[in-house]
């Protein structure tokens, strides 16, 4: 998994990088997560002051979160809560609709190689 993390009005640390890292791991473990980009930012002129943004790319829609918080930490915790009921949705989605990986790549082969022997 790529990870990118920008900081807007606070200071870049390793602490915040190494709690991004244990939040994104613990993501990774429910869905394949191709990159993600998280972006930190202090708003001193709001209250609360501080937002994180979270995009995970993976296969099909992305998912998206923003979280506001009177710290970093809860922000950067209420996205990635959001994140994980995001995903824990479309995961139950696709099991009322009964599919699977495994379902969808049959059903990509079985149509490919009906084309495969049409001409233009």
């Amino acid at each position: 998994m790529k990870t990118s993390l920008r900081c807007l009005g606070v200071h870049a640390q390793a602490a915040w990088n190494r709690l991004v890292q244990e939040q994104l791991s613990f993501l990774q473990k429910l869905t394949n997560i191709e990159s993600a980009q998280v972006v930190l930012e202090r708003q001193r002129e709001d209250t609360p002051a501080f937002r994180a943004h979270v995009v995970l790319v993976v296969p099909g829609p992305d998912f998206h979160a923003d979280a506001v918080d009177h710290t970093l930490a809860a922000a950067l915790h209420k996205a990635v809560e959001n994140l994980k009921g995001q995903i824990r949705v479309r995961q139950s989605n696709r099991r009322v609709r009964g599919k699977s990986n495994l379902q969808l790549g049959t059903i990509s082969r079985r149509w490919s190689s009906a084309f495969a022997g049409h001409r233009a």
